[in-house]
């Protein structure tokens, strides 16, 4: 009875949380859901307290409670970690099974890590070679870490392709030298002004090299303004930040960027987009993703970008209309200057 006490003490305010942060909860008809959720998710919690409890006791095996513990931590405070990993995921491309928004992914990422966690336990229960289940009994233990890490590298790469595409919000484009040798880092979505949040892992393990030259996805003058210490940057294939004090700005441009279709037949669709359910920017009951489409592009096509709109970039067509074309359907394309 403690236990669900204190789950439900815990439960209730973070699920709370999690919807009002992530804007979901906008008046007091859509509070009681959350509250509903709340208290279901601390329910679940005490179940499943109670089936390693019945594990533990029947085996006298303490690494389920050491299983249990991993999995109170990855789901507790474990799911701050989790939502700054999703935060980073500009193009939806982890965990987004069943919706795109921060609150579906994130409750997607817990139940996988609960689901898995107690499937693992119960093979290890139904083990009766000792050594064997504590082989089991182990990987519970590393599932939280293994998640994260697998959470990083994708998130990571997708926060990298959505900002290198980003060539509409310093204009003209600056291009910078690096002095030296320099890590790439990512911002802190729940502590704002702290730079960098992570270590530099995943895809951008290896950072920059000196010498390498990259245009800046912000305005220098706008980062010097605010005191920043990094500020981001991208060589048409990766982008992070990194610090202002290992850049060194070129005299003159040195390549011309553009951003081109990534593949054939890519879809061109109309505003209306943004009203239908297919697509991450859903909210209405409109038409179907196809419907929207305004025309298709062939691969390379280079686009004249107007400004970035969630997923989307908003390009001027060679007739003279606006359409909308898919973050991950774009690349940028880097050509020196003769």
């Amino acid at each position: 009875m403690l236990f669900f006490i204190a789950a439900e003490l815990i439960a209730v305010p973070l699920v709370f949380g999690a919807g009002f942060l992530n804007g979901s909860i906008d008046g007091l008809e859509t509070v009681p859901p959350w509250i509903i959720a709340g208290a279901g998710a601390g329910l679940v919690l005490t179940i499943i307290h109670w089936v390693f409890r019945a594990f533990r006791w029947k085996t006298g095996n303490v690494l389920f409670a050491f299983s249990e513990a991993a999995l109170l931590l990855g789901l507790l405070p474990g799911s701050f970690l989790y939502a700054e990993l999703l935060n980073l995921d500009q193009c939806h491309r982890w965990m987004a099974w069943f919706g795109s928004s921060l609150a579906a992914r994130l409750f997607t990422v817990l139940a996988v890590l609960t689901i898995a966690s107690v499937a693992l336990t119960a093979i290890a229960f139904l083990i009766r070679l000792r050594p064997l289940r504590v082989v089991v009994l182990i990987l519970p233990l590393l599932l939280p870490a293994a998640l994260y890490l697998h959470g990083l590298s994708v998130c990571t790469k997708s926060y990298s392709d959505y900002m290198t595409a980003n060539l509409t919000v310093a204009q003209p484009v600056e291009e910078y030298e690096l002095k030296r040798d320099a890590d790439i880092y990512y911002p802190s979505f729940l502590l704002e002004n702290t730079f960098p949040m992570l270590l530099p892992e995943g895809y951008a393990e290896e950072g920059f090299s000196k010498g390498d030259v990259v245009y800046l996805l912000y305005s220098m003058k706008a980062a010097q303004r605010q005191n920043w210490e990094y500020v981001p940057v991208s060589d048409g294939e990766k982008a992070g930040f990194v610090k202002i004090s290992e850049l060194r700005k070129l005299s003159a441009p040195q390549n011309e960027y553009a951003v081109a279709t990534l593949e054939k037949d890519t879809p061109v669709y109309e505003e209306e987009i943004f009203d239908t359910r297919v697509l991450p920017l859903a909210g209405g009951s409109g038409k179907a993703a196809e419907e929207c489409v305004l025309s298709t592009l062939p691969k390379g096509e280079k686009l004249a970008v107007k400004r970035l709109r969630g997923d989307y970039l908003e390009v001027l067509l060679s007739d003279g209309t606006s359409g909308y074309v898919a973050r991950e359907s774009v690349t940028v394309v880097k050509q020196p200057l003769s």
